[in-house]
């Protein structure tokens, strides 16, 4: 937790720095004393800095040095003190720089030049304000130096401790005999833990039953304290206790007929069968057969008799004294018997142990006396236990095939993805069903610190149990035997949980040999780890979706033996609550298996079979989620991994990450949205070279790399393979872990469901959910809205959530809040402070106009969007918002199929209130202003106002309807052209008249990257034609109402990525072709009303191209992809079909990285099985996929 806090504060101080360096660059503003404060806070805060710097290394060092050791408490509550007062120091010089000139003008002046104004008291505010905060910072000064948080010498103690570390390594005893085999068996006995039929002792072990072993299961006993004569090297009760315990247990003496039996030295057939025949006797209780005759019998006559007595009935044979010599006789002789039943070996050395079980074989810890002794069970693995897939991991598993199998000559490859998502037994299974690729297997776990010889000694247990001889031990050089075997022998090896490049460094110089048949896979939670080992070859095991989690929980749950005895109505009661657990299981296994184990304890507890002890246990399993797992289950290594991971994280993506706990649990979040509140938090700021939206993306970049968020796609046009992502999701086993730190140091604060009144409580952030009951009193008597910095409404819009306490509030967003008015809105507007950079209305379908003079005084503001709202109009005030770079207006298009036409939803209401709140044409009669603007909005736009152009800091606009403003929108025009980093355009209403304008104005924007044009009914083929060279910068482009061909210059757009097609009339063939051109083209989004004779076809090329789309009507008869492996990067063919359509598709085998196949809207039943059809034939090993688009539960379904 201190890791955490420490990484925000270092965020919180870095940011006051430039905050405070920027107030004092404002020389002409400040007044002498104001100045000299400043410079005093900038220089503490550069001292507070460095604390920092040294409080988390000392923090890492204690950990790494006593990874149990508890939180230094002090350093923690002092460095939380620096992140408080580094947030209202921010705060309080953000008030400095963004004061009025006017008024720093009327302070400096003297009084009798002008008497003292209104804004004076503001002024007074602001330098009492930071006089308080060097007060504070003063202060806090004196207490570090009173409790002497940070040791002095802590520097010199970390040279000192280098150094012994430096020594302790040249100088380290050698590891005692076995202490590798014990650390590698332990290492899988654990991994082992939990799984299902997986035994839990010998007892367990002996009554194993499986179609798949063999007659009788062989399983070795071995202990490490153990020397080879059979003695223990302590007083520990010896393995021979443990075997005894199994083998007078009451349920083993009923069902086995049981022999104990010391082998002759050396081994002799005869006197062998001899002394078991005698000791089955003692144990069957048969009477008839004497010690006499026995010893009179013949090998022959003693085989006969011991199968007479052992009949159809299990036998249970313990041998001691094994030997070396004799294994290989013994074993070979007990392979002949046709009995089934259990065989256990008192092994006196790990190499008879694995000789006797076999290889590959499982361990299972029996008893652990002290770190270095411990009786093991080694027996043979299940191979149906190899074999089963994973759930949900079947494409996975084809797909990681298909790799090794492609790079069959390298000499390594990686696995990566975050802790506890698979990857270890993903790969085992793949092993399981391939068990002849390789001659001899080994897996390792890396130890930390990372020990080469340890592991190598670790890796002879698999390859070479022999090797482990004491004769040998004492000896051999466990690398290089391990080198010779590789080089020898084709072998898989399998390195689990390497964390540094440097440790891939060791084992690549001492193992790997390119000239060898032999395979590495390195297992890793770090993607740079991965890449560094392997470049060719990575593997990237992701979360599991929902539904796949789903069936992961119910086969866990519902398939244990404790659900078959559960009620109906506890397993309703489960039924309940598990979709909601379940999704804060982020879809990472290992955590969905806890918490099925915990539900299964839960019900297996529950013997009086009530429900209502069992509601309160899910229910607070649900809400205290991450407690509750750190406190019911196995899982320290996730939660202690999880914590070095936020560790690890750069501090400027700390407040990233702990932002994104705002967002309910499995919601859906706009990346554009995610990015620009990041930008008005301060998150992200720019610099020489990159401006701050552009670093915002490259912090969202990280977050996906991190698997902290993952890309989603809610419509048919969001694909996300590095085409862009539109919509993102937050993990929620991350969420859940974020919120529970977010709410403890009060970054976030959360109403949900009914909130009881408590202390007040000053966050950050506060976050409304929709389920709350919106209970007023506990919202004004439970939080210190002072410091507040962003407010989030999900739900229903109250009027009490905001009020002028909110000083400092940079963050209003209410996307798709109910209940918004326009009454509402202005009386909104005039509580809001001018510090607000952020304002987000869309969705909000009843607000119809923005409030005038309100909205111009929010002079700080970045970011507007009123996208699907009723507003026809902005105002014209917005032209004051110099720092507007962000505006988004206008309603969401859509396409009809059918008429082959987009449809544009009406707004709310009759625009006349919006009508009567623009100040520039309130002289025009009602009706002449009303209609044009609610054509302009059924067309996809909203009007500007005149003079936008003075917005220079603009680089998002759309989407503006060029055709009411006068002369054919000449002026939109004009102003356009004046937005010189305006990168990114929407516009509508394009037609024959005004289409040369345009063109004109597109020529200005050299640097233009996105464009997005709605033509109107009348315009005409060809009215693009005019703009003679494209924007070369431009990615993405969409034409919306295109006739009869395109733009002659679509074939010159070399960097465009992604292209958007809306025709209303035939799209020729040969148009197509053009677009398969295109050199990077990676998502083609086709609206065609009709294809050219009924039939679409695609060639060679699109060389690039990763995503098509295809809408299409009952006209449309086929679609076909010919040539030689045409659009070799296909990976996601989506088609919306409409009107019953009777496509039919060809050549999809054809398309190599083929993945998915997506069908949406109405269509015969023939399409689907006809492509079914043709994706059973494609070549791959790992077939694509077909799904559906559910409308009922408003998602992707997988049907073939």
């Amino acid at each position: 937790m201190a890791d955490l806090v420490i990484g925000l504060a270092k965020s919180s101080v870095e940011g006051t720095i430039s905050m405070v360096k920027a107030a004092m660059e404002e020389e002409d503003k400040v007044q002498k004393n104001m100045r000299r404060d400043l410079l005093l806070i900038s220089d503490e805060f550069e001292m507070m800095r460095s604390f920092i710097k040294v409080a988390g290394k000392q923090q890492q060092q204690e950990q790494e040095d006593e990874p149990g050791r508890a939180e230094n408490d002090m350093t923690t509550t002092l460095v939380k003190q620096v992140r408080k007062v580094a947030i209202e120091a921010e705060d309080c010089i953000e008030s400095v720089i963004y004061l009025d000139r006017s008024r720093w003008w009327h302070r400096l002046r003297p009084s009798f030049f002008m008497p003292p104004a209104r804004p004076l008291a503001s002024l007074n505010k602001v330098v009492a304000d930071v006089e308080m905060v060097k007060t504070r910072i003063q202060a806090m000064g004196q207490r570090n130096k009173r409790y002497n948080c940070i040791a002095p010498d802590f520097g010199s103690k970390q040279k000192l401790a280098a150094v012994d570390k430096e020594g302790e390594g040249d100088h380290a005893a050698p590891p005692p005999v076995y202490c590798h085999a014990v650390a590698k068996f332990r290492d899988a006995s654990k991994m082992k833990q939990g799984e299902d039929g997986t035994p839990n002792n010998l007892t367990e072990l002996i009554k194993l039953k499986s179609d798949d072993r063999p007659p009788h299961q062989v399983v070795s006993v071995w202990s490490s304290g153990e020397d080879e004569d059979g003695t223990t090297a302590t007083t520990m009760t010896p393995p021979a206790a443990i075997i005894k315990e199994a083998y007078e247990n009451p349920e083993i003496c009923s069902n086995f007929v049981r022999a104990w039996v010391s082998l002759p030295n050396p081994f002799e057939p005869h006197e062998f069968f001899r002394r078991l025949l005698l000791s089955c006797l003692s144990t069957s209780r048969r009477r008839g057969t004497t010690v006499k005759e026995v010893g009179e019998m013949l090998e022959d006559q003693l085989v006969d008799k011991l199968m007479e007595i052992l009949g159809d009935k299990r036998c249970l044979l313990v041998l001691e004294g094994l030997t070396r010599r004799d294994v290989n006789i013994v074993m070979e002789y007990l392979s002949k018997w046709n009995t089934s039943g259990c065989i256990i070996v008192h092994a006196q050395s790990i190499e008879i142990a694995s000789l006797c079980a076999g290889h590959p074989s499982q361990v299972l810890e029996l008893r652990r006396f002290s770190d270095e002794h411990s009786v093991f069970a080694l027996y043979k693995e299940d191979g149906r236990k190899h074999t089963t897939e994973p759930v949900g991991r079947q494409t996975d598993l084809g797909s990681l095939h298909f790799e090794v199998a492609l790079h069959r000559k390298e000499t390594a490859m990686s696995v990566w993805g975050i802790a506890g998502v698979g990857k270890s037994s993903m790969v085992k299974s793949w092993i399981g069903g391939h068990p002849n690729l390789f001659d001899k297997f080994g897996w390792v776990n890396a130890s930390h610190p990372f020990n080469l010889k340890d592991m190598s000694w670790r890796l002879l247990v698999d390859l070479h149990p022999e090797s482990l001889d004491r004769e040998h031990c004492e000896t051999q050089d466990p690398i290089k035997k391990c080198r010779e075997l590789l080089c020898t022998h084709k072998c898989l090896v399998v390195i689990d949980g390497l964390q540094f490049t440097r440790e891939w460094d060791l084992v690549r110089d001492a193992l790997v040999s390119g000239n060898s048949g032999s395979f590495l896979i390195v297992i890793t939670n770090e993607k740079s780890v991965a890449s560094y080992c392997a470049k060719r070859i990575m593997f990237n095991v992701k979360s599991l979706e929902h539904e796949e989690a789903f069936d992961l929980f119910k086969n866990k749950v519902y398939g244990n033996n404790v659900a078959t005895v559960a009620s109906e109505e506890e397993k309703q009661v489960v039924d309940s609550f598990s979709r909601e657990i379940v999704a804060k299981c982020g879809g990472i296994p290992k955590v969905i298996i806890a918490v099925a184990d915990i539900l299964n304890n839960l019900i297996a507890t529950n013997k009086k079979k009530t429900t209502e002890g069992l509601v309160i246990q899910c229910m607070k399993l649900r809400d205290e989620f991450v407690h509750e797992m750190e406190k019911k289950t196995a899982l320290p290594d996730l939660f202690t991994w999880v914590k070095s991971y936020f560790r690890n994280c750069e501090d400027f993506l700390k407040p990233c990450i702990f932002y994104l706990s705002i967002f309910p649990l499995r919601r859906i979040i706009r990346r554009r949205r995610l990015v620009r509140r990041w930008v008005a938090e301060g998150y992200s700021r720019a610099s020489k070279d990159r401006t701050a939206e552009e670093k915002a993306e490259e912090f969202m970049s990280t977050l996906i790399k991190l698997s902290m968020i993952h890309p989603v796609e809610v419509t048919t046009s969001t694909v996300y393979f590095g085409v862009g992502m539109h919509w993102c999701q937050v993990n929620g086993f991350f969420r859940e872990y974020i919120m529970s730190v977010s709410m403890e140091e009060n970054l976030v604060f959360e109403l949900k469901g009914r909130c009881k009144m408590s202390l007040e409580r000053m966050g950050q952030h506060l976050t409304i959910q929709s389920d709350w009951d919106r209970d007023e009193n506990v919202f004004d008597g439970s939080i210190d809205v002072s410091r507040l910095r962003s407010l989030t409404v999900f739900g229903e819009w109250r009027p009490f959530f905001v009020s002028n306490k909110m000083a400092v509030l940079r963050v209003l967003d209410l996307e798709g809040t109910s209940g918004v008015k326009d009454e509402e809105l202005k009386k909104m507007m005039l509580l809001l402070p001018p510090l607000l950079r952020f304002l987000s209305l869309r969705g909000c379908r009843e607000i119809t106009r923005l409030p005038v003079d309100s909205l111009g005084h929010l002079r700080q503001l970045q970011t507007l969007d009123v996208r699907d709202t009723s507003v026809v109009a902005l105002p014209s005030s917005m032209t004051k918002l110099q720092k507007l770079e962000y505006v988004r207006a206008g309603p969401t298009i859509s396409y009809n199929g059918d008429k082959g036409t987009i449809e544009i939803p009406p707004p709310h209401e009759p625009c006349r209130s919006s009508c009567e709140s623009s100040v520039c044409c309130r002289r025009l009669p009602l009706v002449s202003r009303c209609q044009p603007r609610r054509h302009a909005y059924m067309a996809g736009g909203v009007e500007v106002p005149r003079g936008i152009g003075k917005l220079s800091a603009l680089h998002t606009l759309g989407v503006v309807h060029i055709s009411i403003s006068s002369a054919d929108g000449e002026d939109v025009m004009e102003d356009l052209k004046k937005l010189s980093q305006l990168h990114k355009l929407g516009v509508c209403g394009v037609n024959q008249r005004n289409s040369q304008k345009l063109c004109s104005t597109i020529l200005c924007h050299g640097h233009l990257q996105s464009l997005s044009v709605q033509l109107d009914e009348s315009s005409q083929a060809g009215c693009l034609d005019v703009i003679s060279e494209p924007p070369q910068s431009l990615q993405s482009l969409k034409l919306y109402g295109l006739v009869g061909k395109l733009p002659v210059w679509t074939k010159g757009l070399v960097n465009l990525r992604k292209l958007k097609l809306q025709m209303t009339a035939i799209l020729p063939q040969d148009e197509v072709d053009v677009l398969g051109t295109l050199p990077k083209l990676k998502t083609l989004c086709l609206w065609l009303k009709e294809f050219q004779d009924g039939k679409l076809q695609f060639g060679s090329g699109f060389t690039k191209l990763f995503v098509l789309e295809i809408s299409c009507n009952s006209s449309s008869k086929i679609v076909s992809f010919h040539g030689t492996k045409p659009m070799a990067s296909l990976e996601v063919l989506k088609v919306r079909c409409c009107g019953v359509s009777q496509l039919q598709f060809s050549g999809l085998n054809g398309c190599p990285d083929l993945t998915e196949v997506r069908l949406r809207g109405t269509y015969v039943g023939t399409l689907k099985q006809q492509v079914q059809s043709q994706l059973a034939q494609h070549p791959a090993s790992s077939k694509p996929v077909l799904k559906e688009w559910d409308i009922v539960l408003k998602e992707w379904k997988t049907v073939y």
